[in-house]
């Protein structure tokens, strides 16, 4: 807990008082306002973040993280796990969507390897674009007990504070929304009462960590 709070005591306040400023000359631009939409948004954010009215955007990376959820055991993905080192090493190939779209705006991908459920061989591949923080070999089936434990999530949390500027996460199970329908194997999306159905089968082992008072 000691190394979380240092991290996180390392992070800046947002100054917000340039956001209205900022808004106004957004709105000025030859365009129907908010069109933008979240670009907009993000564009303030960079903004408060660095407390510069036209902020630089250089030596832009995308980090892309790689992990494994243990519960893929109960079915609820389109893919096995075995697929998701195939998507990293298509990532450090540039084979990838991400791949593209950062070559058009001149940034590079980091992938990182934050729990992928295999060793994963990187030989090959230029070792700047790929970091390991491989907290563990995927997380834990969460049906069957704590998907992780209070260390491993302080652990994973600090990790991923340090590493990532910019970008997202990559599960090739995407948050364990996707299946494959067996009639027709085509894929497609979990519904609400499926997800519910599923993580309704052993409530009481998903009950967080209290964290004792002093």
């Amino acid at each position: 807990m000691q190394k979380l709070n240092e991290t996180i005591s390392k992070i800046e306040k947002i100054d917000y008082s340039l956001a209205e400023e900022t808004q106004k000359r957004l709105d000025n631009l030859t365009k129907p306002q908010g069109s933008l939409g979240t670009l907009e948004e993000l564009a303030k954010q960079v903004v408060e973040i660095t407390k510069e009215e036209n902020p630089p955007v250089k030596n832009k990376v995308i980090f892309t993280l790689a992990a494994d959820h243990g519960i893929v055991e109960e079915g609820v993905s389109a893919f096995p796990k075995e697929v998701t080192p195939q998507m990293v090493y298509n990532f450090l190939s540039g084979g990838a969507g991400v791949n593209v779209l950062a070559r058009l705006v001149d940034a590079r991908v980091v992938i990182v390897d934050i729990g992928v459920a295999t060793k994963l061989q990187i030989t090959n591949y230029k070792l700047q674009n790929f970091k390991d923080k491989k907290i563990n070999y995927g997380t834990k089936n969460m049906l069957k007990g704590p998907a992780m434990t209070r260390e491993e999530a302080i652990i994973t949390a600090v990790e991923a504070l340090k590493v990532v500027s910019t970008g997202g996460k990559f599960d090739i199970k995407n948050v364990n929304v996707a299946v494959v329908d067996e009639s027709d194997r085509k894929f497609r999306m979990l519904s609400a009462e499926e997800i519910e159905n599923i993580y309704k089968k052993k409530p009481e082992v998903r009950k967080p960590t209290k964290t004792k008072k002093k």
